[in-house]
């Protein structure tokens, strides 16, 4: 519409390269991505997308999800046993409980992280690698540890004492599930977690040894 209210019509060709939306619409050969290259965050979500049909295998670890570090390389996330399954959705369901019961507001990942963090979050912070860092107060690692001479049980030492209990991280609280020596007992929440106690009977009643 011009100024002095009369209509005009232009003809004008706009070009468009098609090229990206082709190759964003293509599906990847997931038998032979390269886990050495970038990729953007449309073909991070694409892939994974492809994935909920089919499960891979990479170097003798299977995998149906991926996740994308701060260099844009795809991480895969091994599947785990379903006697891991069942533990970490017990270990959920009694921290979700909690959550609820004392109206913490938080987020519950089979770690926890308050309100007060999980309300800032970025786009980049809850769906991918690329965010700025952040640390739950709580976490819990469900693995199985034969006893507390094992090798496994150093390794899982080291990595409370260097990784999550570093300075730098926010978190206050961890334990381990799923330990076979006599001396596992329930999991206090003490100040970092007031009012919460993980209940281990309730999930050897689901896991039988």
């Amino acid at each position: 519409m011009s100024k002095n209210g009369s209509f005009s019509s232009v003809n004008e060709t706009v070009g468009v390269d098609e090229s990206e939306n082709i190759a964003m619409e293509t599906d990847f050969d997931l038998d032979r991505l390269d886990l050495n290259r970038s990729y953007t965050l449309k073909e991070f979500e694409m892939i994974n997308e492809q994935l909920k049909y089919r499960t891979l295998e990479i170097n003798g670890i299977f995998t149906n999800l991926f996740e994308l570090d701060k260099f844009g390389k795809l991480v895969p996330i091994p599947l785990t046993p379903f006697r891991y399954n069942v533990i970490v959705t017990e270990v959920t369901s009694q921290l979700a409980n909690w959550n609820v019961w004392t109206r913490q507001k938080g987020a519950v990942t089979v770690a926890f992280t308050p309100d007060f963090i999980r309300r800032n979050l970025t786009y980049e912070q809850l769906n991918t690698f690329h965010g700025k860092p952040f640390n739950p107060t709580f976490v819990v690692e469900v693995d199985n540890v034969e006893n507390i001479d094992s090798e496994k049980f150093k390794q899982l030492d080291v990595k409370f004492k260097e990784s999550y209990f570093d300075p730098l991280t926010s978190i206050q609280l961890g334990g381990n599930v799923f330990r076979r020596y006599c001396n596992w007992s329930n999991l206090d929440g003490d100040d970092t977690l007031p009012g919460f106690t993980l209940e281990v009977s309730r999930i050897e009643e689901l896991v039988p040894r």
